[in-house]
């Protein structure tokens, strides 16, 4: 050790009274050409790696509600994540035999990813769970159906390039879980209400990807079925599946706004927003994000000023949380002006 550190090969630092090493990248390369010699030893040490990195890396939500409450834990242990994920690209196909595991670490990254808008490498990480989970016998069908749900919610976010992919994806991952549904009553066997539940987001992931077609009436369809399968689970609004339920409403909010019900539509988004920031706080991610809608919703209604105080709250809040070059903060500028234009303060829109 003493002769690696001398060579500066390895550093020890510490921080807060936690020590942490770290390898120079010629040493890291030559460590894995020295295993992937020995397959045994490569697959033992990746596993060992895997397990310290899992345990200390939070999950995801079981029912997909947003983690914005853990992103300082995630932040901690997120370049260990990336780095097992490029140990595993780097190595040959073969050497290591990834495991559920493996696959389940990817996906809670690539949602982390995907609340911090850094599309690219979320849709890597999501990308490669996805091809494992495709080549696999695991069987596991409600978690595959995550990684594409969270693939088609990336995908959505690229714009008029993604819708592609983004509605492929989401009706892949709304085929697994029901797929998982048939498959537990064929054999007797009982359903949990969580993966009911996961079945419900996928009939509103469809809406929202229609919503990019402009198809409201099937979007609202979708929207219905994903409302009425919550609603005889006997789940309240205000319980654990509020987001579930905000997600529907703000949703909903979007095809009344279409269809010029504009009073509705500010109905359905001050519920929603009420629903989240009841769960996840004022200042929470999430919560920009619904009150966001809400922004939009009083824009279409022509109520300009009460769309430029939503608007300009929002931004206020994404400032602090992600800085002012991050893609969310950036649409809130934009929001900010469009509805500043409408106003003729163009000196302010600028």
């Amino acid at each position: 050790m003493m002769s690696l550190r001398k060579r500066q090969l390895i550093h020890r630092e510490v921080k807060q009274n936690h020590a942490s090493w770290s390898i120079h990248r010629a040493l890291q390369r030559s460590l894995l050409l020295r295993l992937s010699k020995d397959k045994a030893a490569c697959q033992a040490s990746f596993e060992i790696a895997l397990g310290l990195i899992r345990r200390a890396f939070p999950r995801h939500s079981d029912i997909q509600a947003p983690s914005n409450g853990d992103w300082t834990a995630i932040e901690t242990y997120l370049p260990h994540a990336l780095h097992l994920e490029w140990v595993y690209r780097y190595l040959e196909e073969g050497i290591i035999t990834p495991l559920p595991t493996f696959t389940e670490l990817l996906a809670d990254v690539g949602n982390y990813m995907w609340e911090r808008g850094l599309y690219e490498q979320g849709r890597k990480s999501l990308e490669l769970a996805h091809r494992i989970y495709s080549s696999s016998n695991w069987g596991d069908l409600i978690e595959h159906s995550k990684v594409t749900s969270l693939l088609g919610g990336i995908s959505l976010e690229l714009g008029i390039s993604g819708r592609k992919a983004g509605l492929e994806y989401t009706l892949r991952s709304l085929q697994l879980r029901q797929r998982h549904v048939d498959e537990r009553e064929r054999q007797r066997l009982p359903v949990s209400e969580n993966d009911l539940l996961l079945l419900a987001n996928s009939y509103n992931d469809m809406a929202c990807c229609l919503l990019e077609y402009g198809a409201y009436e099937a979007v609202e369809e979708y929207l219905q079925r994903s409302l009425s399968l919550k609603r005889s689970l006997n789940l309240s609004e205000d319980g654990r599946a509020y987001f579930n339920y905000a997600e529907n409403f703000k949703n909903l909010s979007m095809v009344r706004t279409a269809q010029d019900n504009h009073n509705e539509a500010i109905q359905l988004c001050v519920l929603a927003v009420s629903l989240i920031e009841s769960g996840m706080g004022q200042t929470s991610a999430a919560a920009q994000s619904f009150r966001m809608h809400l922004g939009y919703a009083h824009y279409r209604a022509g109520n300009l000023e009460s769309a430029l105080s939503e608007q300009t709250q929002v931004r206020e809040a994404r400032l602090k949380i992600f800085g002012p070059k991050e893609i969310h903060t950036l649409n809130s500028f934009y929001a900010c002006a469009v509805v500043l234009q409408s106003l003729g303060r163009l000196n302010d829109a600028e």
